[in-house]
C-alpha cells in the first residue's frame, strides 16, 4: 500500500503542512528538531515524494493524465475517439498537454491509475466502459488528486463524473415508436450492469406513460457484447416469440446491424414489416439500407465537460463533488414507420 503525507505526518505527530514543507525543502520554515523527525518517519517508512505532495508547492505541469479502456470493437473505438477529441480540444484551449494511459486488461487499470498518480500531471481523466475497480478510485481520494471519471455514474462524496443520460436515450427511442403506433416493441439490452439498468429504465418508463403493459418476453438481454452477432441472435428469439413485436429497440447500433441482417434473411422488411432502433450513431448507421435512426450520445460534448470540470477542481479543491448528466437526441432516418396492419 502506498505511504502518504498523511501517513508520515500521523507517525511523527505532525501536520500534513509540515510534512509538506520538509519534502519541498522549506527548512527555514521548520524547527530543526521537527525536520529530523520527520526525515527520520520518511527514510523509516520509505515515503517517495508523489503527485499530492509536489501539487502542495503550487506548480502546475499543465498535463493531464488520460486512462483509456480497453478498445475491442468499431464501438468501443468510435467512442473513445470522440471523448478523446473533445478532451483535447478543451484541454489545448487552456493551454495543457494530455498523457494517455492504455490498458488491454481490467487488472491494468490499477497499474495505469498508479502510473498516473506518480506522473507530473495535475489532473486525471477517467474513461470508463462500465468496469471500475473501486479500490482503484479509492488510492485517487486517498491522495487527493483531482479526477473526472466519463460516462459512469459513480455516487461518492469525493468523485466527479459526467455521463450520459442513458435512460433517456432509452425514453427516446421507444416514446419514437409509440408516437408511430407500435404497442408491442422489442427490446435487446447490453451487458454492463448500469448499462443495462438505465436502459431498462428508460424502456419501461415510456411504456408506463403509454400505459402499455411491459412483456418480459420481449426484453432480451446480451451477454457476449454490443455487437452484430448478438443482435443477428437476439433478432431470431424475438421473431419466434408467439406474438412478434412490431419494432426493435437496440442498445448499439452494431445490434441493430446484426438486427438488419436477420430480418433480411427472413424476408422482412426495415421498416415496412418492422420498424428498428439503434443506439450511439456510429459513422456507418447513416449508410445502412435503409438509414438507422438511432440516438446520438454526445461523446465530444462529454470530453469537454470533463475537462470543464476538471479545471474548476485543479484550481480549487474545496468544491463539493461534481455529478452530471448529457442528454443523447434522436436521430430520425429512415428505419421506422407505422406498424403493420
Amino acid at each position: 500500500m502506498r505511504i502518504t503525507l498523511n501517513d508520515v505526518a500521523k507517525r511523527a505527530g505532525v501536520s500534513r503542512n509540515t510534512v509538506s514543507l520538509v519534502v519541498n525543502g522549506k527548512y527555514d520554515k521548520v524547527k530543526e528538531e521537527t525536520r529530523e523527525r520527520v526525515e527520520d518517519v520518511i527514510q523509516e517508512m520509505g515515503y517517495v515524494p508523489n503527485f499530492a505532495a509536489r501539487q502542495l508547492t503550487g506548480k502546475r505541469t499543465k498535463t493531464l493524465g488520460v486512462i483509456l479502456p480497453p478498445l475491442r470493437n468499431a464501438f468501443s473505438f468510435y467512442n473513445m475517439s470522440e471523448m478523446s477529441s473533445g478532451i483535447s480540444d478543451a484541454a489545448g484551449a487552456q493551454g495543457y498537454n494530455l498523457m494517455f494511459f492504455v490498458c488491454n486488461e481490467r487488472f491494468k487499470q490499477g497499474l495505469n491509475i498508479r502510473l498516473l498518480k506518480d506522473s507530473r500531471i495535475d489532473g486525471g481523466l477517467i474513461l470508463d466502459n462500465g468496469r471500475l475497480v473501486i479500490h482503484n478510485i479509492e488510492e485517487l481520494e486517498r491522495d487527493e488528486i483531482p479526477f473526472v471519471i466519463l460516462n459512469y455514474r459513480l455516487e461518492r462524496p469525493k468523485t466527479n463524473y459526467v455521463a450520459i443520460d442513458k435512460e433517456h436515450g432509452s425514453y427516446l427511442a421507444v416514446k419514437h415508436l409509440i408516437d408511430l403506433g407500435h404497442r408491442r416493441i422489442g427490446f435487446i439490452n447490453g451487458s454492463l450492469p448500469q448499462h443495462i439498468e438505465e436502459r431498462f429504465y428508460g424502456y419501461r418508463r415510456a411504456l408506463d406513460e403509454a400505459g402499455i403493459n411491459l412483456d418480459p418476453e420481449c426484453v432480451v438481454t446480451v451477454t457476449e457484447g454490443w455487437v452484430e452477432k448478438t443482435g443477428y441472435e437476439a433478432a431470431d428469439m424475438l421473431l419466434e416469440l408467439p406474438q412478434p413485436p412490431t419494432s426493435i429497440v437496440t442498445s448499439s447500433d452494431l445490434i441493430a446491424i446484426g438486427v438488419y441482417k436477420r430480418l433480411k434473411e427472413k424476408g422482412l422488411r426495415v421498416p415496412e414489416d418492422i420498424s428498428v432502433i439503434g443506439y450511439d450513431d456510429i459513422p456507418i448507421a447513416r449508410y445502412q439500407d435503409p438509414p438507422l435512426t438511432t440516438i446520438r450520445q454526445p461523446y465530444y460534448d462529454l470530453g469537454v465537460k470533463a475537462v470543464d470540470i476538471l479545471m474548476r477542481f485543479i484550481k480549487n479543491r474545496d468544491q463539493k463533488s461534481v455529478h452530471e448528466s448529457i442528454k443523447p437526441i434522436l436521430v430520425n432516418r429512415a428505419s421506422c414507420s407505422y406498424p403493420p396492419r
